[in-house]
């Protein structure tokens, strides 16, 4: 008799693609600030002239 695993399968991948989604998210995020943080500098060397 084989044993029934579809559970942990599901609940692997389960994890495996909440991980995935995390990390997304963060990468979206870190880049966003990213872009902001150019935006102030762009703000600022334009304020001191240059």
């Amino acid at each position: 008799m084989v044993p029934d695993t579809q559970s942990y399968m599901v609940a692997g991948y389960a994890v495996i693609f909440s991980g995935m989604a995390i990390y997304v998210l963060s990468l979206i995020w870190r880049w966003r600030r990213r872009i902001a943080e150019l935006a102030q500098l762009e703000e600022e060397l334009r304020e001191m002239g240059a």
